[in-house]
């Protein structure tokens, strides 16, 4: 008998994306992993940021992305290719499991033809700048006439309302309006070369795709739509709370940290055997400190009675790194995660990407979901990162190439005639080739 399986909960939803770089996108990603139906809506005319760095990058350009490790809009194989726009990196991570359809929201047959959208959807996910939805006219109070049971997901740097409503920003500006930057990183590192990690973008992304499902379970019980405003600022500072508890009630500003804590010691990276391989092992109290000493052999260094209390480590955490550091690099850092791990101390080894790619633990898990792509060939793409009991049954599509549902969502959703599509694309209304 075959296993039990569910259906996705969110498979009779339909959402509209408007989006552009990271937020937005991740979000609607995140709803078509419930199940979600989700259309992006694109321009031939002003490509939306996300389907790589210019239209048609050069060698050379690509060559000095390569060089320089970039990983935002690398290309397979580091080939551009004929329509580089369908080939992007990152544009293939949110661009799995949607739909496209390409139509200008500068033209009136535009506008129509999106408002028509909206009538057959539940939910429109938005992050774009929020002077650029004031001046096409895309403001909560003028698309609900449109459709009253709309829930509108609008997602920006520093949110809707407020003095900042109109300041322009990405992930990483948000980051420093929340205070996350001062905390991150080492102190005896510049701010100037911290890492461009999306973390605003993500607890953004994560923040949104909760409201819009609360939404619509708040539309279930009502029947009103809803507007979810969304500050990846906000998000930001909401994952902040001991460092502003701590501003607040000592009125103390925190420094960064780097891979030290503030509780625990020893706590950090630690070199291994190999090139730049690395071990994180974390002692979160005596009985760890114990257990870390048993495994290492109990040097006579971890008997000196200042390190035999919490707070004597915390103390000379220097020292502690020191001799972790000159044990751990002549061992292999798999072996010693499983060593310390088996005397119940918490370690892992610090994987690069090539090593979560090939990991067997994710592999057993699942995570990565082999698709085929037209234009890119057959990959791994990431997966869901949460699974189900009984798990659920779900076919994911490759990812969208740039309107390449235009016929579909035209005609068949909303049912134009085949005389006014073709007009449409006689006048370059609607295509599938960015217009230069």
């Amino acid at each position: 008998m075959p296993p039990a399986t569910f259906a996705l909960p969110l498979r009779n939803v339909r959402v509209v994306e408007l989006t552009t770089v990271w937020a937005g996108p991740f979000t609607s990603s995140l709803l078509a992993d419930w199940g979600a139906e989700v259309i992006r809506v694109e321009s031939t005319r002003n490509l939306l940021g996300g389907r790589g760095p210019v239209l048609a990058p050069n060698a050379a350009m690509v060559n000095s992305l390569r060089a320089g490790g970039e990983f935002y809009f690398a290309y397979p194989n580091w080939e551009a290719g004929e329509r580089p726009w369908n080939r992007c990196v990152v544009f293939q991570v949110h661009g799995k499991d949607k739909r496209s359809v390409t139509l200008e929201l500068t033209e009136p047959e535009g506008m129509s033809a999106f408002e028509d959208l909206l009538l057959t959807c539940d939910m429109l996910v938005v992050n774009l700048a929020p002077d650029s939805l004031d001046a096409l006219g895309l403001t909560y109070e003028r698309l609900r006439r449109v459709k009253p049971d709309l829930i509108m997901v609008r997602i920006a740097a520093f949110g809707h309302t407020g003095k900042a409503k109109q300041a322009r920003g990405l992930g990483a500006e948000a980051e420093a309006h929340a205070g996350f930057t001062a905390l991150r990183g080492h102190s005896e590192v510049d701010l100037l070369f911290k890492d461009n990690v999306a973390f605003a973008d993500a607890a953004g992304s994560m923040s949104a795709a909760l409201g819009a499902i609360s939404a619509l379970v708040q539309r279930a019980q009502d029947g009103k739509g809803q507007l979810i405003d969304i500050s990846l600022s906000d998000a930001v500072v909401s994952l902040l709370a001991p460092a502003l508890l701590d501003a607040a009630m000592n009125n103390r500003a925190q420094t960064p940290l780097g891979n030290a804590h503030s509780a625990m010691a020893p706590h950090g990276c630690y070199p291994c055997k190999g090139d730049d391989r690395w071990l994180f092992i974390a002692v979160r109290n005596d009985g760890d400190w114990r257990n870390l000493c048993e495994a290492i052999g109990h040097p006579a260094w971890t008997r000196a009675q200042a390190l035999q209390s919490a707070f004597g480590r915390l103390r000379n955490r220097q020292t502690i790194d020191e001799h972790l550091a000159d044990w751990t690099r002549s061992h292999d850092a798999h072996a010693l995660m499983s060593l310390l791990q088996g005397c119940g101390v918490p370690a892992g080894v610090l994987m690069n990407e090539r090593d979560v790619v090939e990991s067997p633990h994710i592999a057993e898990r699942g995570f990565f979901l082999p698709l085929r792509h037209r234009e890119t060939g057959s990959h791994l793409y990431p997966g869901t990162f949460w699974k189900s009991t009984p798990p659920v049954t779900r076919i994911v599509r490759a990812p969208c190439e740039l309107g390449e549902d235009n016929d579909w969502v035209y005609k068949n959703l909303l049912g134009a005639l085949e005389s006014t599509y073709a007009g449409l694309l006689r006048r370059k209304l609607v295509g599938t080739t960015p217009q230069s």
